[in-house]
């Protein structure tokens, strides 16, 4: 058993059932049905206002600990836009020091970025060419922000910002991601990768983890259902139309080779979080969504 990393979940399959539900869907059920199924963090940020210490103290309560948050870029490529991210990612720092957490991940945006085939990035989901991304211009300020928000962040609380990896965003393709990753200092800028969107985006996820392994500092583990994929990109459908139709699989039951990018993790001495992110479940229940999950890392001695 591999007791080096610590298995959280970021509990998104929940969040279609609470707009159903809310009254049965509480926070607490969420935390106590996440440590019943054998996971000890959730990923925690000053979202609420509450104080580092208040909010440790609330997970302490169902034996949960704080694991690294989620940062939405806000358009980091428009230059403008480079100060107040810095001031948001200082305080996710700060916060995330605050409750003895050393990672933050940070997504590039573009959710409403128009491709030149005046489409968005999300209708254009898991089919995006060289056409569709930035121009040199918007690329060079994508990385001359996330260098100063990877600085600002470390010097805040020695917390390392994770470049994460997202359809639907400016960083979708594999080749997005490693231009940006080339532009940007390796010390500065760390990688918090998602296995299910880079897959969804067509890249080979094991090669890239082994080329990349010791620039990870983040990962959210997530499965996707191959034959979902294909019907979904030969048919040109839209980010939400893949959710609807099942994309998202728990652990195991989709096809990331999951038993190859751990085992590359481990040989690179990888001892950060091990996040499972089921975006949108097929199952009765989110608590059933857990614990497939959790019972596949398991088997595999994690």
């Amino acid at each position: 058993m591999n007791t080096t990393n610590p298995v959280g979940v970021v509990p998104l399959q929940y969040d279609a059932f609470k707009k159903r539900d809310p009254e049965t869907y509480t926070a607490e059920r969420i935390y106590t049905d996440i440590a019943d199924a054998g996971y000890v963090g959730v990923p925690v940020g000053p979202y609420s206002g509450e104080s580092p210490d208040a909010v440790t103290a609330k997970l302490a309560g169902f034996g949960l600990k704080p694991a690294p948050a989620y940062l939405a870029g806000g358009e980091p490529w428009k230059s403008a836009n480079r100060a107040p991210l810095v001031e948001k990612a200082k305080r996710f720092a700060a916060f995330a020091a605050g409750v003895s957490v050393s990672e933050c991940l940070i997504d590039a945006d573009g959710w409403g970025y128009h491709t030149k085939s005046g489409k968005t990035r999300p209708e254009l989901a898991g089919r995006i060419t060289s056409a569709d991304g930035l121009n040199t211009d918007e690329l060079k300020h994508l990385a001359e922000t996330l260098n100063a928000v990877g600085s600002a962040m470390l010097a805040t609380g020695n917390v390392r910002a994770c470049l994460h990896n997202h359809v639907g965003t400016v960083i979708e393709s594999e080749t997005e991601f490693e231009n940006v990753l080339a532009m940007t200092d390796p010390d500065t800028l760390f990688i918090g990768l998602d296995t299910g969107h880079l897959a969804w985006a067509g890249a080979d996820v094991p090669v890239f983890v082994e080329r990349y392994a010791p620039r990870i500092a983040a990962i959210h583990l997530k499965d996707i259902h191959p034959g979902v994929r294909a019907k979904g990109v030969a048919e040109s459908w839209k980010y939400g139309t893949f959710a609807q139709n099942g994309l998202f699989a728990e652990l195991g039951e989709g096809f990331v080779d999951f038993p190859r990018i751990l085992a590359t993790l481990q040989n690179a001495n990888y001892h950060g979080w091990l996040l499972v992110e089921t975006d949108v479940t097929t199952k009765a229940t989110p608590r059933e969504s857990l614990r497939i999950s959790r019972e596949y890392l398991r088997k595999l001695g994690y």
